[in-house]
């Protein structure tokens, strides 16, 4: 969301506060995927969102191209919790137990 919201014309400081929390989050999701052992891109695109979106060695583009970055970068992170959403097994991992008492 915080991505979305960039699109718009802000003051600085925002724009400081979104990469930060973009870096880090990509940051946590590339890290997940190389200890789960994901063999996929995922991993590795996390890691090219953290390094255009860190806060420490800012990357200076255009506003028209952070337009475009912001919208592909909210896609990814959209796709992300989407694929992890369709990993959640919605059985319960305990079976249910029922209780009789049982009368003479």
């Amino acid at each position: 969301m915080l991505l979305l919201v960039a699109v718009a014309p802000l003051p600085y400081g925002y724009y400081t506060f979104t990469r930060l929390v973009v870096c880090l989050s990509a940051i946590f999701f590339a890290y997940s995927g190389f200890v789960s052992g994901d063999k996929s891109l995922w991993p590795w695109i996390a890691v090219a969102v953290a390094l255009i979106f860190n806060p420490l060695i800012p990357v200076h583009l255009s506003k028209d191209v952070w337009m475009y970055l912001d919208v592909a970068a909210a896609a990814f992170f959209g796709a992300l919790a989407y694929k992890a959403s369709r990993r959640i097994d919605p059985s319960p991992s305990m079976p249910s137990q029922s209780f009789s008492i049982k009368t003479n």
